[in-house]
């Protein structure tokens, strides 16, 4: 072998070499990168939890604000004051379902969605809803509070 085919063995070698430690650099880079995106990804998702979470504490401290309002309504024969209270309690509840607040609206008795607080015996068949003594609400789709209702015990 001449000295000039060991010298260009030697430099093939080194290219070889360096081709392998581009490609796991290559590689590093990649896995580094795709790390950085799941953490990013990650940081998001925890602070919408968050974010939905703090917006669900503000809605339950504001709900019995909102039940105020439903009763003033029902108990007030003032045109002028029950129009100003309803106007209040159009806004606040805009507000809420703005934020993901949704009241439940199953008019069919369903033990997910209803606590019965009372049985009175009625011509209308057993479990059937006769009044609802205070509005369910759910929270982007899950259960904040159960409707609380009155059913019928039948005959």
């Amino acid at each position: 072998m001449t000295k000039e085919h060991k010298h260009e063995c030697k430099e093939h070698k080194q290219e070889c070499k360096c081709d392998k430690e581009q490609k796991e650099y290559k590689e590093m880079v990649q896995r580094l990168q795709a790390e950085l995106e799941n953490y990013r990804k990650r940081v998001e998702r925890d602070q919408k939890q968050f974010c939905d979470y703090a917006t669900k504490s503000l809605i339950e401290t504001v709900l019995p604000t909102l039940d105020n309002f439903d009763l003033a309504m029902k108990n007030k024969d003032d045109k002028e004051f029950h129009k100003a209270i309803e106007m209040v309690h159009n806004e606040l509840h805009n507000i809420l379902k703005n934020q993901g607040l949704e009241r439940i609206s199953e008019k069919t008795f369903n033990p997910e969605l209803h606590q019965p607080i009372l049985q009175v015996e009625s011509e209308k068949p057993k479990g059937t809803i006769l009044e609802e003594i205070q509005p369910g609400y759910k929270f982007k789709g899950k259960i904040l509070r159960h409707a609380k209702v009155k059913i019928s015990g039948g005959k």
